[in-house]
């Protein structure tokens, strides 16, 4: 049955094995002193509309203080930032992250969370992740998302009687 007409509200309602494949996103490096503040932008673009089902941050650093203090932004945007202004500019992937700093929604060092289910309209954008690092010590971090994309359709055999989208 042919879904892509369906509101995303109605399509994120089907279970889990109708989004089809998975992939990862993967972020990774060693920010070296005095860098504070770095900028990567994944390398292959996202769906038009996908979802975002895991996501993990995580840095290694010489001090606890340290690895606490790192932050991470995520944005969807077409290019690398080359300032911080251009990054604020970008969309927010999560417009809901409680704490704000220098203008861009950011996620404290050691989150992974599981089972999100979160709609991500991305138009064919990249992740582009703002990783900021206080204090002046070399800091590996690392930071993984999973996707899938939209269904565009689901099997027969699955009951959608009380389905009435158009």
């Amino acid at each position: 049955m042919d879904i892509r007409d369906w509101p995303n509200g109605g399509i994120m309602q089907l279970p889990d094995c109708c989004f089809g494949r998975r992939w990862p996103v993967v972020f990774g490096g060693v920010i070296t002193a005095p860098t504070s503040t770095v900028y990567y932008i994944s390398e292959l673009a996202l769906p038009e509309r996908c979802v975002l089902w895991e996501l993990g941050v995580g840095s290694e650093g010489v001090t606890t203080k340290l690895r606490m203090l790192t932050n991470y932004s995520f944005k969807v945007g077409d290019q690398l930032p080359a300032t911080a202004a251009e990054f604020v500019a970008m969309e927010d992937m999560f417009p809901g992250c409680d704490e704000v700093l220098n203008g861009a929604r950011i996620m404290r060092d050691g989150v992974v969370l599981r089972r999100l289910r979160v709609p991500i309209a991305s138009a064919g954008r990249r992740v582009v992740l703002r990783v900021g690092v206080p204090g002046d010590e070399n800091t590996f971090f690392v930071v993984g998302l999973v996707f899938s994309s939209f269904p565009t359709e689901v099997p027969d055999w699955l009951s959608l009687e009380k389905a009435s989208y158009p």
